[in-house]
């Protein structure tokens, strides 16, 4: 079975803590370009608190709200100070928009009026999520030697597709990166903003990545690894991404053909199915149309991503 291959690229600030299952919390952060003259609440009718020297740093952003009456965004921060953490707010103008774009902050209170940037439109934010880079930010992987790798790694081979895991009508954003190994993180996209669910892959390389519309409950479906592949099914539950190990693949004397399927689990119909692509060579379940950042500097690329 010859490889899947696809040629692909990238698309703020954001830290994020992995525990050993993956992502345990997730701040947002922004680059702030001045002072930060703060008030207890979303407008100047709030009492001011002070201003803060915090110019030409990262500070934290918990929420954003709508000023009506000055038809501004505010945002609620973290700001440390004499060995403690004041919440307060100031006006979402203050940072720089390249770094904390402006969907990517989840709204509290009543929305703002049509017309103004309120982050429901999936695909806008995720636009801004691949082009600012944000996604760099959420991925790592378990292993320090190749994390080290997937640090240093040329982010023009970075690649991107949609596909709806969860069959909820929103397609979930799959990052697909190569560092010696390859993984592909997954973020969930939605009304309440971009979150990451999890990551497949990380130890080896892919050789394909399949989906199988008529069986949905097969999940998305990794041939990893050669000559003999390693299966593995990916769903979502709820926000997390599970993994299933699903079986192996047999190979002829020489490694250069796939002759078989060994199951891990019992399910007919998704061997009949895997035994149709992997072994007889049905690629009509091959997950294709990855899109590389250097495609993404024209339209129709970003129209194929959206597709």
């Amino acid at each position: 079975m010859k490889r899947f291959l696809a040629v692909m690229l990238t698309g703020i600030m954001l830290c994020v803590f992995f525990g050993s299952a993956g992502l345990a919390e997730t701040e947002l952060y922004g680059y702030a370009i001045q002072k930060l003259a703060t008030r207890d609440g979303p407008g100047t009718t709030y009492k001011e608190t002070g201003t803060y020297n915090v110019a030409n740093t990262y500070v934290r952003v918990l929420s954003r709200a709508w000023d009506s009456a000055n038809g501004i965004w505010w945002v609620k921060v973290v700001i440390p100070y004499h060995g403690e953490n004041r919440i307060l707010w100031t006006g979402y103008k203050r940072f720089d928009p390249a770094s904390l774009p402006l969907e990517s902050i989840p709204v509290e209170g009543a929305p703002a009026p049509e017309g103004s940037s309120s982050g429901t439109d999936w695909q806008t934010a995720c636009r801004q999520f691949i082009s600012s880079g944000q996604y760099d930010q959420y991925i790592r992987n378990p292993d320090a030697e190749f994390n080290q790798m997937l640090l240093e790694r040329d982010r023009n081979w970075d690649g991107f597709i949609l596909h709806d895991m969860d069959g909820n009508g929103i397609p979930e954003l799959l990052v697909w990166t190569s560092f010696g190994p390859e993984q592909a993180d997954v973020f969930l996209l939605g009304g309440s903003g971009i979150s990451w669910a999890g990551r497949m892959g990380g130890e080896d390389f892919f050789q394909m990545f399949l989906s199988y519309p008529q069986y949905p409950q097969a999940g998305l479906i990794t041939a990893e690894g050669g000559p003999a592949m390693r299966i593995r099914s990916y769903t979502l539950a709820g926000s997390q991404l599970t993994e299933q190990p699903v079986g192996m693949t047999t190979v002829d004397s020489e490694g250069m053909e796939t002759t078989g399927i060994t199951m891990n689990i019992n399910d007919g119909t998704l061997f009949q199915l895997l035994y149709g692509t992997l072994v007889q060579g049905d690629e009509s379940a091959v997950l294709d149309g990855w899109v590389s950042r250097e495609n993404l500097m024209n339209q129709n690329a970003w129209n194929e991503l959206f597709r």
